[in-house]
C-alpha cells in the first residue's frame, strides 16, 4: 500500500479498537464471553476498513507467472508480400502467433486484444506504433514477443516502456526477399505548351536495394513510352 494507506489504515484501526472498547465498557451488560464478542466485532470491522482502502500486494518480478505474449504488427505495410508469389506478411505472422494465449494487435494509438480465431484477414492501422500495444500488455505479461516488419515508429520507447514495466521484449522480424521500390512523392507542371519542356519532380524510396541509380520508364495513358 502506499504511505497515505497505510496512515489510514493504521489510525482507523485504532480508532475501530477504541471505540468498540468503549462501548463494551459502557454500554454493554457484562457478561461471558465479552472480550470474545468485541474481538471478533473489531477484527469484522477492521477487515471491513482494509477492504474499503483497496491494498495492492506488491510482487517481485521472480515471483510474476511467467506468460508470453504476442503483439502483432497490425499496419498496412504488413500486407506486402515475402517474395514472388509468395504469402503476405501478414499471413505468415498469423501461423506464427497461432499458439499464444493472448495476442494483441497493434499500429495505432489503441492496440486491440484478439484470439487467434478472430484474428482479421487483413491488417488496417495506418500507423506503426508499438509503445501503446506494450504498456497495455505488460502488466499481465513477463515476456513480449513482437512480430513484425520492423518499419516502426517508436521501437526505443516502445524498449524503454517495457524495462520500465519490468517485462522482457523481443522481436520477430518478418521482411521481403527481395528489394522493394516506391514512388514517394511526385511533382510536376500542371501545363504545358507543346514543344516546351515539362518540370517534373519523383522522389524514390527504395528497401534492401544495393544499387546507387534506378531507371524510370515513363509511359502514357495506353501504355506506350514517353
Amino acid at each position: 500500500m502506499t504511505p497515505l494507506k497505510w496512515i489510514l489504515f493504521v489510525g482507523g484501526t485504532a480508532t475501530i479498537l477504541a471505540i468498540v472498547a468503549w462501548w463494551y465498557r459502557t454500554r454493554e451488560e457484562p457478561g461471558v464471553g465479552r472480550k470474545w464478542a468485541a474481538g471478533l466485532r473489531s477484527a469484522a470491522l477492521i477487515l471491513l476498513w482494509l477492504i474499503l482502502l483497496d491494498p495492492a500486494i506488491p510482487t517481485r518480478p521472480g515471483e510474476r507467472a511467467r506468460r508470453d505474449v504476442a503483439l502483432l504488427d497490425a499496419s498496412l505495410s504488413m500486407s506486402r508480400h515475402a517474395g514472388v508469389g509468395a504469402a503476405s506478411l501478414w499471413d505468415v505472422s498469423r501461423d506464427s502467433v497461432a499458439g499464444y494465449p493472448e495476442i494483441w494487435l497493434f499500429g495505432g494509438t489503441t492496440p486491440r486484444r484478439v484470439a487467434t480465431d478472430s484474428l482479421p484477414l487483413e491488417p488496417y492501422f495506418r500507423e506503426s506504433r508499438l509503445t501503446p500495444a506494450v504498456r497495455a500488455s505488460a502488466s499481465t505479461a513477463a515476456d513480449i514477443v513482437v512480430f513484425t516488419d520492423g518499419r516502426l515508429s517508436d521501437a526505443l520507447e516502445a524498449r524503454a516502456e517495457a524495462k520500465r514495466q519490468g517485462a522482457t521484449i523481443s522481436f520477430r522480424l518478418l521482411g521481403s526477399f527481395y528489394p522493394e521500390i516506391a514512388i514517394s512523392q511526385l511533382s510536376a507542371t500542371p501545363w504545358v505548351e507543346v514543344g516546351d519542356s515539362a518540370d517534373v519532380r519523383i522522389e524514390i524510396v527504395a528497401s534492401g536495394f544495393d544499387e546507387d541509380s534506378v531507371e524510370l520508364e515513363v509511359l502514357d495513358d495506353e501504355g506506350r513510352p514517353k
